[in-house]
């Protein structure tokens, strides 16, 4: 008796998590965000904040909104205090099949990631210092007040960036 291989990844389906999607289609991709963290060896708290941008609408609704500032001000928080480095390092490793802007394409596109939302975790992906990241933290609540008054949930329309 064979081992058979994954159609989307190529691994053997014994030790491949692609077939077995748990709780929704929200991760139906080729590409799928983790694969996007690890190749880019994207931070923690970047990475919990571009999962809920990128999903809010398809599963958690308002409160993957309010899930991405928090990681954001907790980003902030750590920052001021020292505990990490003050830059982005949105690089992919030397080891993955692309940079880290292909890499983000191909995820955008795989994950069918709308506009709006692929600018805000491309926001999150490159900051360079704290007042960015308090930018998109504040990008995130705008559009959580706004989304929330309309009561719907569907991908963010574009909304105009004003210093708060």
């Amino acid at each position: 008796m064979g081992n058979s291989n994954c159609d989307t990844c190529g691994h053997d389906t014994s030790m491949c998590i692609c077939p077995k999607q748990i709780g929704g289609q929200h991760y139906a991709a080729t590409y799928q965000h983790w694969d996007l963290c690890f190749d880019c060896q994207v931070p923690y708290l970047e990475s919990c904040a571009t999962k809920y941008v990128s999903r809010w609408w398809k599963k958690g609704g308002f409160q993957d909104l309010e899930k991405a500032e928090s990681y954001l001000l907790k980003l902030i928080e750590k920052l001021n205090a020292g505990h990490v480095s003050m830059s982005s390092d949105f690089n992919c490793e030397e080891s993955s099949h692309y940079d880290a802007d292909e890499a983000f394409g191909f995820w955008v596109e795989s994950a069918s990631i709308p506009t709006e939302e692929a600018a805000i975790c491309l926001e999150i992906l490159e900051w360079n210092t704290v007042d960015d990241i308090a930018a998109v933290a504040a990008r995130i609540r705008r559009h959580r007040q706004l989304a929330s008054t309309k009561g719907a949930l569907h991908p963010l329309a574009p909304y105009p960036t004003t210093n708060d």
